[in-house]
C-alpha cells in the first residue's frame, strides 16, 4: 500500500520523500522514485543500512537522491531535517511513519508529527501504520473484542 501511495504521490506533484523510522527500508531506491528521499533514524541504523547500499548495484544517481538524517524520535527533533540543504521547506511532501508508532511513546509520535507538519506543504501526503497500544497493554481487551 505505501509503496502505491508514494507512487502515486509522486505522479500527483509531490517533490520530496520523508521517510520517519527508516529503518532498512529501501524505498529511496527500489522504487524508481526521481525525487529526493529523506531517511530518518537513528545514526547506528544509517551506519548499517550504508553499508548494505554499498553492495547493491545502484547508479550514482539513486545514490544522490537518498539523504540520511541522524534523528532518535525519543531525544531530538525531526526539525533536523529542515537542516539539511536539498531538503526544500514548505514543500508538497510524501511523508511516511511505518512500523515506528509502536516503539516510541504516543506523546513522541504526536510531537513528530507536529514537527513535521510545520516542515512541509500543503498537499503533503502522510503514511502511517499504527499499531494499538491495547496490544500491548492487555492482550485479553483485544481477544474480547
Amino acid at each position: 500500500y505505501l509503496d502505491d501511495l508514494c507512487s502515486e504521490a509522486e505522479r500527483a506533484g509531490c517533490e520530496q520523500l520523508l521517510i520517519l523510522g527508516a529503518g532498512y527500508d529501501t524505498r529511496g531506491v527500489r522504487l524508481g522514485l526521481k525525487i529526493p528521499c529523506f531517511e530518518v533514524d537513528r545514526p547506528e541504523v544509517h551506519a548499517l543500512k550504508k553499508a548494505g547500499l554499498d553492495d547493491l548495484d545502484l547508479t550514482d544517481e539513486q545514490r544522490a537522491r537518498v539523504h540520511h538524517v541522524a534523528v532518535d524520535f525519543n531525544k531530538e527533533s525531526v526539525r533536523k531535517v529542515g537542516e539539511n540543504p536539498h531538503f526544500k521547506k514548505g514543500a508538497r511532501t510524501i511523508v511516511l511513519l511505518e512500523g515506528v508508532s509502536q516503539y516510541i511513546p504516543k506523546e513522541s509520535t504526536a510531537e513528530t508529527l507536529a514537527q513535521v507538519q510545520a516542515l512541509v506543504g500543503t498537499g503533503s501526503v502522510l503514511g502511517i501504520s499504527y499499531v494499538n497500544e491495547a496490544l500491548f497493554d492487555d492482550n485479553a481487551e483485544i481477544l474480547e473484542k
